[in-house]
């Protein structure tokens, strides 16, 4: 199981750059990946893309790529290109016999930074191997995060199951305590002269009887437990699967006889609240 919160930062020298990447995730019902590159990566963008979608399934993934302030004008590119342009000053110099100095000034004026950079000669697999070594560490941070939230989904299910427990052991005797209201209701009606039929009795019996829910309940329980042992994507099965056990608990909770009943379908309805709140950070 893993979180859908994340964030991981490395320097790495490419070519005698050297870049900072920072990279975060955030809960999205889809995959949803924002990339801020340096010209020089531009021409990666869609391989950079496809790498981060195959490596997570869900989540807003925000992405920075940045050179290293002052970094630039020692790497061995930037040294190399200037060589250039004082060679090329050189030859225009002798060229059109043009008199003074090659100062700095000049070369300043003559030098193209942003050309350099989107004229870069950077191979993939360097950008590939680095990438991979950075999304491992954001998937290892979003495993640690999920082993904290698979903890309390168990403490909670856990709890959750107690309180069917409690509701089960009260149908015994919510069923007398029924009966009993039944046939008092049928009693009154007669001395009332009020005609009732065997679909109005039948109908009286069904406002108690929470069997079906408990049995769907604990089948949910058991599925749930089995979801978040598994190591894919589980976040959305999830939430659907909580979806359905706060239908058969709302459906208890107006079927109960007992207010102590009662009582526990709220305790169930928080605790399927709670697990919703966990479940949006699962990936």
């Amino acid at each position: 199981m893993k979180s859908m919160t994340a964030f991981a930062s490395a320097i790495k020298e490419l070519s005698g750059l050297t870049i900072r990447v920072n990279i975060a995730s955030y809960n999205s019902k889809f995959i949803d990946i924002n990339l801020t590159l340096p010209e020089f990566l531009l021409p990666y963008q869609v391989n950079i893309y496809d790498k981060i979608k195959d490596k997570i399934a869900r989540g807003r993934i925000e992405m920075q790529v940045y050179l290293e302030d002052g970094n630039f004008v020692d790497s061995p590119i930037y040294q190399k290109n200037i060589e250039k342009d004082v060679e090329r000053l050189r030859k225009l110099k002798k060229k059109f016999g043009l008199k003074g100095d090659i100062d700095v000034s000049i070369l300043m004026n003559f030098t193209n930074l942003g050309g350099y950079l989107s004229n870069f000669d950077l191979e993939w697999k360097e950008i590939d191997s680095f990438l991979d070594e950075l999304l491992l560490e954001l998937n290892e941070v979003k495993q640690r995060e999920g082993n904290f939230i698979k903890k309390d989904l168990e403490n909670k299910i856990k709890n959750f199951e107690e309180i069917l427990d409690f509701i089960l052991s009260k149908i015994d005797t919510d069923s007398e305590e029924k009966k009993e209201k039944i046939m008092k209701e049928i009693k009154r009606l007669n001395e009332l002269e009020i005609q009732i039929s065997r679909e109005d009795i039948n109908l009286f019996a069904f406002k108690g009887d929470i069997n079906e829910e408990l049995v769907r309940l604990n089948s949910h329980i058991d599925y749930f437990r089995n979801l978040i042992k598994e190591d894919g994507p589980i976040g959305k099965r999830l939430k659907f699967l909580l979806q359905e056990m706060a239908r058969e608990a709302n459906t208890i909770g107006s079927k109960a006889y007992t207010a102590d009943v009662v009582h526990k379908v709220i305790d169930l309805k928080e605790l399927i609240d709670e697990l919703r709140e966990q479940v949006e950070n699962i990936e």
